[in-house]
């Protein structure tokens, strides 16, 4: 649940970086090179994602021990699949809110570049 998290995570930073050089190549025509901008934008999009889910799985999982037995409490995981829990805090905080502002970025640079175009 934690590779799923952090890979749909990252093909959502993935379209933001996208829609940035749409809006560099067809906006800012001139002046907009950046050096090393693969290795930059290689980094931004797998590592900005990276501690989501870490923070989830640490922050909302929790054990009990009571005399010799250790139970294992998942607020982060779903029971009956293998995705976050719907419906919780950690599912908007860690999941829908940071998808919601990919789309919401990925509009901005999409008004812009159809702004030029038009």
């Amino acid at each position: 649940a934690m590779l799923q998290h952090y890979a749909w995570l990252v093909v959502f930073m993935w379209t933001m970086v996208e829609g940035f050089l749409m809006y560099l190549s067809l906006v800012q025509v001139f002046g907009s090179h950046i050096s090393h901008y693969m290795l930059k934008f290689n980094l931004l999009a797998w590592g900005v994602p990276l501690p989501l889910p870490i923070i989830g799985y640490f922050v909302f999982t929790k054990s009990v021990t009571v005399a010799d037995v250790t139970l294992v409490e998942h607020q982060y995981l779903a029971e009956t699949m293998c995705f976050l829990k719907p419906g919780t805090i950690n599912f908007y905080a860690l999941f829908f809110v940071p998808l919601i502002l990919a789309i919401i970025v990925n509009l901005v640079f999409f008004a812009l570049v159809l702004r030029v175009i038009k």
